[in-house]
């Protein structure tokens, strides 16, 4: 059983969360929870089996809301990062 976020290496926006567990139930498909506390989040996050998840990515239909997401993410990047100065220092 993994979450979303161990599934993309990334966080899924609310929309992206919802079509997956509504997939999940279509699917009468094991769900589980997890409690996850860190400076990003507190609370719960749905886990799932790795076949319903991977369902879900590869079906044409869901295509428009995994788009949205990936829209979603790189807006949230965008932010974080506006008002941050370039420098000339490598971080390597």
């Amino acid at each position: 059983m993994i979450s979303l976020y161990d599934y993309l290496g990334r966080a899924a926006g609310p929309a992206l969360g919802f079509a997956v567990a509504k997939h999940a139930k279509q699917l009468n498909a094991k769900v589980g929870i997890r409690e996850v506390s860190n400076p990003k989040y507190k609370g719960t996050v749905n886990l799932y089996e790795r076949p319903v998840l991977e369902s879900f990515f590869t079906e044409a239909a869901h295509s428009e809301v995994i788009q949205q997401d990936k829209m979603w993410y790189l807006e949230k990047l965008a932010k974080k990062y506006k008002n941050k100065k370039a420098t000339n220092e490598l971080p390597f």
